[in-house]
């Protein structure tokens, strides 16, 4: 049995309770846009009888343009509901200022309708003039009561500033930009090392603790943000501790402007997040250890800011930073709350009452700060452990009237910490496999006379093979020296040179770096060095290690040489070979002229002969010879066809492939398309153009051989340096990994090396082949 009116009695009671509101309330029929209900306050507002105000329209009712109301009907349909002020226009003619609220609503049986609440604004705008008349009154000494209650507000704002500034984890600051003065909180010192005379330091002195290659692009961030019309600006970068260590930093700051919008004040807190990254980059290590794809857990992106806090005891009124939130997952109302309510009751009940009697001890006592650890319970029912730390001010009489603070959520750091004890506890087989992987490592990492090298760029330190100490004659400890060391040895005639490649190197996106230094070795000769590098970044961009070689200049030089001996070697060989294959060529030719075109030759001369005897049949011995006569002509044209290296200086590449298409297109029922651009004709000598045509015709004649196609397509074209030969069919492909080493193949292989031209070939079996070349101008 429930309990509750039935339907229909709460029908009846929705009803009274609509006749007999205060509030004047409309009911419209949305498709006819007319009036079909109104409750009595409506009527009376209005001016109308129940029986008037029915079948009435909304612009019977108000005044304002359509594009007002057109606006709100929109809002109207997105939100389900739309505010707007306007004029409604009463039965008298008169205009009434008003505000109303439509919401849309469907009946029982399926009708959309609207419901319009009319506010009277009469009274709110009569009293709002009377407070304007009141404020324009103001005499000029009110205005400087007013000024100077606003300097003592502003004071008090920088003292409140500077009780954070002390009670925070974060080093927090104000930078006045009129004078470029930056006032620093005291936890500079424990969180960076540096010490602050008086908390003041110019603004361009504050930016010499960051690293080389941030300065500017901090710089340029910060004055994009004060010129334009934002409110707030934040950014991440590396910080050089005063210990010499350089940690990642995360920083936020609120942008103050004057009248005009000009910027005047940033106020903001720096955090150190090194440890945290440090821990998220040992975690991801023990992921690739054990080579898993799927992520066993997510480490956050966003590192929150402390939680601040407010409470000014006399009022029992507590203020409660953003960071609550984002924390601990409450949201606090305006963050204003109460102490008991919107703090207290959401520690952990096992802590709760030990912490209140604390506090309360402490407020009691003369104390300056309190200090817990304790636990909260997050909204999701996750618990949290943190760290609170506040100032308490005292009147004169030591009584203490108000507390700031901060809390710390300690959670994150211990959550990552367990789980790398978790992964390496997990991991012990795979451990030992990784530290079996790192001896060999190390055995190939110091077996090698070059000089190896692995620099850590946040860590500021470098580890060197043995082959340093072998081939420079420093002494090493583990292996391992800081970056300063590893620069102060470069010769010092080469260091501004070495120094300026370095930062450019840092400041762009380049992955490899190579470069030539001269060395100074243990006992002070020189060495010269050749270098390269593979330089590691981070998702921005910013480089964190780099790996690479240094080789002794000379025997680099030695094996340079060696290497182009062998290539001139080839090149003899190659040039042998070509020769060997003209001589083929020419035997070829001489076999097809003595076995071939003398046949013929021989055959229409016997024919010529018994035409000359005359009788019967000697207008057909004629047409026989003159057959035979033009058969030798054509197997005499195919012969010289192949003779091309005058053509090619005649006509050139592109006019030599149009020529050849033209002919393989009168023997062959086949189909060859061209592209040919002719800026390769400038690009490219007249041996690189005579291999490409050697090339072309070898592949062409494969096709019409072996491939049964019907139409090639062969583009030639010139882009930069770069000329791209592509030649394609659509014949009936074949297994590039079954490829027959035949002697045309060979040939084409031979004339690609010989222009130092790269070739792929790409075959799919029953849909054709591509073969691609490329050569670049630059190098031949």
């Amino acid at each position: 049995m429930g309990f509750g009116p039935s339907p229909a009695a709460a029908n009846t009671l929705h009803q009274l309770a609509f006749d007999n509101a205060a509030q004047a309330h409309i009911i419209f029929h949305i498709k006819t846009g007319k009036i079909i209900v109104a409750n009595p306050a409506a009527c009376s507002l209005l001016g109308y009888s129940a029986g008037e105000i029915l079948g009435k329209k909304r612009a019977d009712i108000f005044a304002d343009d359509e594009k007002k109301f057109k606006k709100m009907l929109l809002e109207r349909k997105a939100t389900g509901q739309a505010i707007a002020q306007v004029n409604a226009v009463l039965k008298n003619g008169s205009l009434l200022p008003c505000e109303i609220s439509s919401a849309i609503f469907r009946d029982s049986d399926g009708t959309e309708t609207s419901i319009t609440t009319i506010s009277d604004l009469r009274a709110a705008i009569s009293t709002q003039k009377k407070i304007d008349d009141k404020t324009a009154r103001v005499t000029g000494k009110n205005i400087l009561k007013a000024q100077e209650k606003s300097d003592l507000l502003q004071e008090q704002s920088t003292q409140w500033l500077r009780y954070f500034a002390e009670t925070s984890y974060d080093v927090m600051w104000d930078w006045d930009i009129s004078t470029g003065k930056v006032y620093v909180g005291n936890s500079i010192e424990d969180v960076f090392g540096y010490r602050i005379e008086n908390d003041t330091v110019d603004y361009d002195i504050l930016h010499q603790y960051l690293v080389p290659g941030e300065k500017e692009r901090i710089s340029k961030k910060i004055k994009k943000s004060l010129f334009s019309k934002k409110k707030s600006w934040e950014d991440s970068f590396s910080i050089r501790c005063k210990d010499g260590v350089i940690a990642a930093t995360t920083s936020r700051a609120c942008i103050l402007r004057d009248p005009d919008g000009t910027a005047i004040r940033l106020v903001g807190a720096t955090q150190d997040v090194s440890k945290i990254i440090d821990l998220e980059n040992k975690i991801r290590d023990q992921h690739l250890i054990h080579k898993e794809d799927m992520e066993k857990f997510r480490l956050t992106d966003k590192i929150s800011f402390n939680v601040i806090w407010d409470w000014d005891l006399e009022k029992d009124e507590l203020f409660i930073g953003e960071g609550f939130k984002e924390l601990f997952g409450y949201t606090i109302r305006k963050n204003k709350g109460n102490m008991l309510r919107d703090w207290v009751n959401y520690i952990h009940p096992d802590d709760k009452q030990q912490i209140s009697a604390d506090l309360a001890d402490t407020i009691r006592s003369k104390a300056m700060q309190w200090k817990q650890a304790y636990r909260i319970i997050r909204a999701n029912g996750s618990i949290a452990k943190v760290y609170v730390r506040a100032s308490i001010l005292r009147d004169p009489a030591g009584r203490a009237y108000r507390m700031l603070g901060a809390i710390q959520d300690l959670s994150l750091q211990k959550e990552l910490e367990e789980q790398l004890d978790e992964e390496i506890k997990k991991n012990g087989v795979e451990m030992s496999a990784h530290r079996k992987y790192e001896e060999n490592f190390k055995l190939i990492f110091n077996s090698s006379s070059d000089i190896f090298y692995d620099v850590d760029l946040l860590a500021n330190t470098v580890v060197l093979s043995n082959a340093y100490k072998k081939n420079l004659g420093y002494k090493l400890s583990k292996n391992a020296v800081s970056g300063d060391e590893w620069m102060a040895h470069i010769h010092p005639e080469d260091k501004p040179a070495f120094t300026e490649s370095y930062g450019q190197m840092l400041l762009t996106n380049i992955t490899e770096w190579k470069y030539a230094v001269r060395y100074l070795k243990a006992d002070n000769s020189v060495i010269s060095l050749v270098g390269n590098s593979v330089i590691l970044r981070q998702p921005d961009g910013t480089a964190y290690r780099i790996i690479g070689s240094l080789q002794d200049a000379n025997k680099h030089r030695v094996i340079n040489n060696r290497l182009s001996q062998e290539i001139e070697s080839g090149e003899s060989a190659m040039a042998f070979a070509i020769g060997e294959a003209r001589v083929a060529e020419r035997s070829e030719i001489g076999k097809e002229l003595h076995d071939n075109v003398n046949q013929l030759l021989g055959a229409s001369k016997l024919y010529m002969e018994m035409a000359k005897k005359g009788g019967r049949n000697s207008k057909v011995y004629l047409q026989r010879s003159t057959e035979y006569t033009l058969t030798a002509i054509e197997e005499i044209r195919k012969l010289t066809k192949g003779l091309t290296t005058d053509t090619i200086d005649i006509l050139g590449l592109v006019g030599s492939v149009n020529n050849l298409a033209a002919d393989i297109m009168e023997v062959q029922s086949l189909e060859i398309v061209l592209q040919l651009d002719a800026a390769v004709e400038g690009l490219l000598s007249s041996k690189v153009k005579l291999n490409l045509f050697r090339i072309i015709q070898e592949q062409i004649n494969n096709i019409v051989k072996h491939a049964d196609a019907s139409i090639i397509t062969l583009l030639l074209l010139a882009a930069d340096k770069m000329v791209q030969l592509t030649i394609t069919d659509n014949g009936k492909g074949f297994d590039v990994s079954q490829v027959p080493g035949g002697i045309g193949l060979s040939n084409m292989m031979e004339r690609a090396n010989i222009i130092h031209a790269t070739t792929v070939t790409t075959s799919v079996i029953g849909e054709g082949t591509t073969f691609t070349l490329k050569v670049n101008a630059d190098i031949l």
